[in-house]
Parts: C-alpha cells; sequence; structure tokens
C-alpha cells in the first residue's frame, strides 16, 4: 500500500519529512508542481556590461502532497461531509500509513551536503517509512464495518421499533424522542437487546452483500484489466495501486456522511407535538375522484419519503461514486454498474429479511413497517 497526493492521486514515497529539532516541511508533488510555470524577472550579472537587459526564469510552485497533514481530523471530516475527493484520497491511502507510522517509527539519518567541511550529521524521517501488511488492512475495514452498521442498526431498530409507539403513548408531555420509549413502560435490557440483536443481524446481511458485490465486481474487472495491458508503465498506476479492501473502505466512507446526518436528525429532533397540533389533513371537497386519488398517493409519497429516505439514496449514491472514483479513476461505467448492482442485490436480501429500506418518522405506518414490526418487535407495546 502506497501513499499518494490527494489533489492528482499519484504515487508518493514520502509525505513530510521530520528533522530532529522539530521542524516539520510537507513534501511536494512532482506531478503537482510541473504546471503551470510563472515567469520570474532576473538581472545578467554585472560584467556583462552597461545593456545587459533583464532576462526570464521559469519557477513552479510547489504544492503540497498532502495538506491534511499539517491539519487536524476536524478539516479532513468536514471534507468528508462536502464529498472532497481528497478527502477520500487522504484517509484511503495515506492516513492508515500515517497511523501505523507512528506506532513504529524508524529515525533514517543522512548527511547533508558538505561546503568546505563536512557539516553535522541530522536526523531525518521520511514518513510515512511503513508498509501495512494486507492483514492489517482488513481488519481495520471490518472494525470500521462493525461500527457503521451497529449506528444503522440503531438508527433503523428505533424508528421501527420504540418511535410510534412511544409518541402515541406519551403524546400527553412533550419530551425528546430518545428518551419518551423509556417513560411509561416496563421494559427489560434482554427484551431490548433481542429486538436490536434482530435488526443488527438483518442489516449486517444487507451490508455484506452490497459490499461483497461491489467488491468483486470491481477486483473482476481490475483483474482482467491487468491481464489485458502487458505493458506497465514505470510509475505506478490506479491499476498497481488499486486494492481490494479500498473498495470496502471507499463505501464505507461514503456511508459515514449519511449516517452523520441521520444521528443529527435523530438528535436534534424537535419534541413530540402536544395533542391538536398535528399536520392538517384533506378534507372533503369538491375535487373529482380522480384528482383526489393523485393527491392522496402523492400525500402518501411526501410522508413516506423522509429527510431519511433522501439521505440515504441521494447522498450516499453521491459518496459512493466519488469515492469510488477515488479508488478506480477514469473507470465510470464499472464503478457505476456495481454500486447498482450492489443495490439491486442488497433490495433482494431486504425483501427476504422484511427490513424497510428507509429510517425516520413514519417508517412504522408505512406497508413495509407494518410488515417488519411484527417480526422483528414481537416483544415490543404496541
Amino acid at each position: 500500500m502506497n501513499c499518494v497526493c490527494v489533489q492528482c492521486g499519484t504515487a508518493q514515497p514520502h509525505l513530510y519529512v521530520r528533522y530532529a529539532h522539530g521542524g516539520v516541511l510537507s513534501a511536494p508533488c512532482e506531478t503537482c508542481s510541473r504546471d503551470p510555470p510563472r515567469p520570474t524577472v532576473t538581472y545578467a550579472d554585472q560584467g556583462a556590461g552597461a545593456g545587459a537587459g533583464p532576462t526570464t526564469a521559469s519557477t513552479t510552485i510547489k504544492r503540497a502532497a498532502d495538506p491534511y497533514v499539517e491539519n487536524n481530523g476536524v478539516v479532513v471530516f468536514l471534507d468528508l461531509i462536502l464529498v472532497k475527493p481528497r478527502a477520500f484520497r487522504h484517509l484511503l491511502f495515506n492516513r492508515p500509513l500515517l497511523q501505523h507510522s507512528n506506532d513504529q517509527i524508524y529515525a533514517r539519518r543522512k548527511v547533508i551536503g558538505e561546503k568546505g567541511k563536512k557539516r553535522e550529521v541530522d536526523s531525518v524521517q521520511y514518513l510515512p517509512d511503513v508498509k501495512l501488511s494486507p492483514q492489517m488492512a482488513w481488519m481495520r475495514a471490518i472494525r470500521s464495518f462493525v461500527a457503521l452498521q451497529l449506528v444503522d442498526a440503531f438508527l433503523r431498530w428505533y424508528y421501527l421499533c420504540t418511535y410510534d409507539s412511544a409518541k402515541y403513548t406519551r403524546a400527553d408531555i412533550a419530551v425528546h424522542p430518545l428518551l419518551a420509549p423509556w417513560l411509561g413502560y416496563d421494559l427489560s435490557l434482554r427484551s431490548v437487546l433481542s429486538s436490536y440483536s434482530v435488526v443488527f443481524g438483518a442489516v449486517v446481511a444487507e451490508a455484506v452483500v452490497f459490499h461483497a458485490s461491489v467488491t468483486l465486481l470491481m477486483t473482476s474487472y481490475v483483474t482482467l484489466r491487468r491481464r489485458l495491458t502487458r505493458s506497465r508503465a514505470a510509475s505506478l498506476t490506479s491499476l498497481d495501486l488499486f486494492k481490494p479492501h479500498l473498495v470496502v473502505n471507499a463505501l464505507l466512507l461514503a456511508n459515514v456522511s449519511a449516517s452523520f446526518l441521520l444521528s443529527l436528525i435523530l438528535l436534534w429532533e424537535a419534541r413530540y407535538r402536544q395533542p391538536g397540533t398535528d399536520m392538517p389533513v384533506f378534507v372533503q371537497d369538491h375535487t373529482s375522484t380522480n384528482v383526489r386519488a393523485v393527491l392522496d398517493l402523492l400525500a402518501y409519497r411526501l410522508r413516506t419519503w423522509q429527510p431519511d429516505t433522501i439521505i440515504r439514496h441521494l447522498v450516499t449514491g453521491l459518496s459512493s461514486g466519488v469515492a469510488l472514483a477515488v479508488v478506480l479513476p477514469r473507470a465510470p461505467f464499472i464503478t457505476t454498474t456495481s454500486i447498482l448492482a450492489g443495490w439491486a442485490l442488497a433490495a433482494a436480501v431486504r425483501t427476504q429479511t422484511l427490513l424497510p429500506s428507509h429510517s425516520g418518522e413514519g417508517t412504522a405506518r408505512t406497508i413495509e413497517g407494518l410488515k417488519a414490526t411484527s417480526y422483528f418487535c414481537p416483544s415490543w407495546p404496541q
């Protein structure tokens, strides 16, 4: 696994240099520094005569290969939420090596030039200076996968099993949705864990099928491309940098923004409305039956298509496309096809597990939610 430039994606030998006195210098990317040249004005030597005029010389702008090295994790996280490709490159290729390098640091010594006499030997560290084994990379991916599925399973379990029942039972007081299920119910920890475990198993099954199908399709494509490409370039290409675990990590990073936004909606959700303050419904009027049916269908879709559904489909789809384009650039057809195929297979698994495709207010009142409630929440008060 090699570190890359977050701007252009080319492989880099190191990202920054740390000196013995504590100074840190970001390593420039030679590919990004080639263009564009900036003309600067220099003057000829005084001995060239009075007629010597100014001459132009070309200098280049040195761009850091990874500016995130000098920033904290908040900046990287914000750029990840904004779906910036450089944030995905940093987290996929560079951040694991930097973390592993901090654990196993090795000092390299180098003699800094000679001028008249040998200068003092300075200790220089070219970081990252370690390689991440595939086993360790897969272990990191599995830990991230489990953590993300725990959050997703809780969001789906909460809106499916507890939200509506707590809302209508505790409608006489204004409480936060997270506290309402625990008021007035004699709940046992065993029933809660049992219900959550079933939802977690269904979420994991759906996610495993999605990640496995996308990884298998992209790995097969890269393997075929490598066999067809006989002549290998002098520098590392995107096919050489491709690793199967990068696909899993890319999909997980793409889901981080959606999980973060859904968690914010849950945490910042307004308190339950008091009785009599619900949203208005359609009243009897003189509209035709056909128009009334269309309006009822539209109202039902608007009630079911909550911000959760938009976030899960639009934000996750956009982030997944950008993340996979970072792993395998200049291959939009295979990345789009892999995502669509993964969604189709995940939907097939979801129909077997009866888990709704979305979560949010009103999930238990949808057709999918009514079928899933009796299966995932058998001991939950309704």
